[in-house]
């Protein structure tokens, strides 16, 4: 059975014709979804919502898998660079506090938005205003590693070092 049989024989509400498997025997399907002709982005959020509670509620066992069959909607590559900048702000606090005799910073983060507080300070965002001495990232938002390095009593010169390698990662 293939995916878009699976996908017909729930009856969900899904344009199943440019759907493809990307490899011999892969054990998942890409469907891409598009809001169709005068249907409003959110009514289109809706219909995949809909038809991903569909799946999970009908837990369908794949054959010859012994796991449930699922449908998970992609993001899209904004929302991805978004979430990038987060994950690799959050990765340099955590690499830099990794060896700092139990330094424990507050550090929160924001998925959707790209926005990273270090210690109760604003000090990544992909979504709002940068501040003054603010680094620019390739994926259009922010990093502050003087604020970084301030908060966390080291030299911004150990802070930036540390940045590179994840700040490549995002080109």
């Amino acid at each position: 059975k293939t995916a878009a049989d699976f996908i017909r024989e729930l009856r969900l509400d899904l344009d199943v014709d440019d759907i493809f498997v990307p490899g011999v025997r892969r054990g998942f399907a890409i469907l891409p979804y598009v809001a169709r002709t005068g249907e409003s982005t959110e009514a289109m959020r809706e219909r995949i919502r809909a038809a991903t509670a569909k799946v999970k509620a009908a837990n369908y066992i794949i054959p010859g898998r012994e796991r449930p069959a699922w449908l998970v909607p992609s993001r899209s590559p904004a929302e991805r660079k978004r979430s990038a900048l987060a994950g690799k702000a959050k990765r340099l606090v955590l690499q830099l506090t990794a060896d700092a005799g139990g330094l424990q910073p507050a550090l929160e983060v924001e998925w959707g938005s790209g926005t990273v507080w270090l210690n109760g300070a604003r000090v990544a965002s992909a979504a709002s205003a940068p501040p003054v001495n603010a680094d620019a990232v390739s994926t259009g938002g922010w990093i502050d590693l003087g604020s970084i390095a301030s908060k966390l009593r080291l030299s911004a010169a150990r802070v930036r070092k540390e940045w590179e390698p994840l700040a490549a990662a995002l080109r």
